[in-house]
Parts: C-alpha cells; sequence; structure tokens
C-alpha cells in the first residue's frame, strides 16, 4: 500500500513533506470580508481541518513536496523555513521545524531543480535546512 503522502501519476511520484499543520490566526483576521455566517453554513467541510469552532481559529497545513521522476527530483518549496520573523501570523514566528529528512530519502545533492513557491520575501525552506 502506498504511503497517504505519496502518490503517483503517470511516471511521476509525488510526495508530501509536511511542515506544519494547525491553527495560525482567528478566522475574523485572516478573511475579514467573510461573514461569520459563512463558517457557520460550511462547518461540516470545515471542521476540524481548516477551521475550530471552539476559538474561531483557521487551520492551515504548510507543505513542501518533492516530484521525482526519470532520475530527477524537483523541490517545490514553501519557503516557510526556520527562525525567521513573521510578527503577523504568531504561528510562524520564529518558527523552527525539526523535518526528518532522512524519512523521504532526500540530501541536497539530489535536488535537480528547486522551485520557490508560496510565502513572499525570504523563500528559504526546506531546502535551507538539507544544505546545513
Amino acid at each position: 500500500m502506498q504511503d497517504a503522502n505519496e502518490i503517483t501519476l503517470g511516471a511521476v511520484t509525488v510526495t508530501r513533506v509536511e511542515e506544519m499543520h494547525g491553527p495560525i490566526m482567528p478566522a475574523d483576521q485572516f478573511f475579514p470580508d467573510l461573514p461569520e455566517q459563512a463558517w457557520k453554513e460550511h462547518r461540516a467541510m470545515l471542521v476540524p481541518d481548516h477551521h475550530s469552532p471552539d476559538d474561531a481559529m483557521v487551520h492551515v497545513a504548510m507543505q513542501t513536496w518533492l516530484l521525482r521522476s526519470g532520475g530527477q527530483t524537483i523541490l517545490i518549496d514553501t519557503g516557510v523555513g526556520n527562525d525567521k520573523a513573521r510578527p503577523a501570523v504568531r504561528a510562524w514566528d520564529h518558527l523552527h521545524l525539526d523535518i526528518e529528512t532522512g524519512a523521504y530519502e532526500v540530501l541536497a545533492d539530489d535536488i535537480s531543480r528547486q522551485v520557490k513557491a508560496g510565502l513572499a520575501g525570504d523563500l528559504a525552506g526546506l531546502y535551507e535546512q538539507l544544505t546545513k
């Protein structure tokens, strides 16, 4: 059986490397123009993975992706990274992730290409950790 974090699409194996999953900020701050009624109407679809009704926090998943095909490994890096000042999102401010990269059988030298995606500004995430 294939790992839930991995899928094969044709000749490409896609592996999800979860960096974090959890609450980041209150819903009314994350989506200030979204009426509270919308959260209630879609509760069954949102709780518990995307919204916590007890404290009205929005939950997000930050993940990096490894694509492997034909001897090539492409890293799609979210750029979350460690120890960065991000005061607007308390959960990410000076975040320190300890991702066990060996579990994904990848080293910096294995990366054929790196695609930076996600947060603007400082976009060094998992690749930064692999090269330390």
